[in-house]
């Protein structure tokens, strides 16, 4: 490209990056709250109806009022920028950031990183997420609470877990090392009950129990 004369405008072509960067849904979708999910307390739109004067049934959305906040972290002294709905800013106010990033399971000091920068990347995803791999990582999270915003980024005292991306081979499931085994057999039989009278007519038996006054009578089908 040529360079312009003395007091020429450069192009708008000139400011753009060389690379452009797209990303499917960035790092609150690898957190497992992509969309329009609160990041601290999960919540999401739900389906439901509401009925008219007439009874008639109209199906519609609830949806939280989430938006970007600009949170104050006290214990490290800055701004934190989370997305998140009135009812997590209101529990905040009660029970202050750091409660509630432990309880959804956040890593705020890899969250207040720059995506490119080492250790911003959270190892497992939020305890608050539905996706079906943060269902996954729940089991994980014992391991890790211990951990969560003690001064740096979970990123840097864990690798992470190893995702397996093909399905585990049946030789090495854990359900051909314990095979399920078939109920044992229920050994069904007349018990022997006194007063009992037993009459066998043609590859049938007819059993008469007196008890308590009363006259039972049981007619079952038994090989002969």
């Amino acid at each position: 490209m040529p360079m312009p004369l003395a007091g020429a405008a450069l192009p708008v072509e000139a400011d753009e990056p060389a690379v452009v960067m797209h990303t499917a849904g960035g790092r609150r979708k690898r957190l497992g709250v992509g969309g329009k999910i609160c990041m601290l307390t999960g919540l999401k739109k739900f389906k439901g109806i509401y009925r008219s004067y007439s009874g008639k049934k109209n199906v519609r959305f609830w949806r939280p009022n989430c938006r970007w906040h600009n949170v104050w972290w006290a214990k490290e002294k800055k701004w934190v920028r989370l997305f998140i709905s009135m009812a997590a800013l209101r529990k905040m106010d009660e029970r202050g950031l750091d409660y509630m990033a432990r309880r959804a399971g956040l890593d705020l000091y890899a969250w207040t990183k720059e995506h490119w920068e080492p250790g911003s990347r959270q190892p497992l995803r939020l305890k608050v997420s539905t996706t079906g791999k943060a269902i996954k990582d729940k089991r994980l999270w014992p391991d890790y609470d211990k951990y969560l915003n003690q001064g740096k980024p979970l990123a840097e005292i864990f690798a992470g877990p190893k995702y397996s991306k093909k399905p585990l081979p049946w030789n090495q499931r854990k359900a051909l090392k314990n095979p399920a085994t078939p109920p044992k057999g229920l050994k069904a039989g007349i018990p022997e009950v006194n007063g009992a009278c037993h009459r066998a007519t043609q590859g049938r038996k007819r059993m008469e129990t007196t008890r308590f006054g009363l006259t039972l009578h049981c007619r079952m089908n038994m090989p002969e």
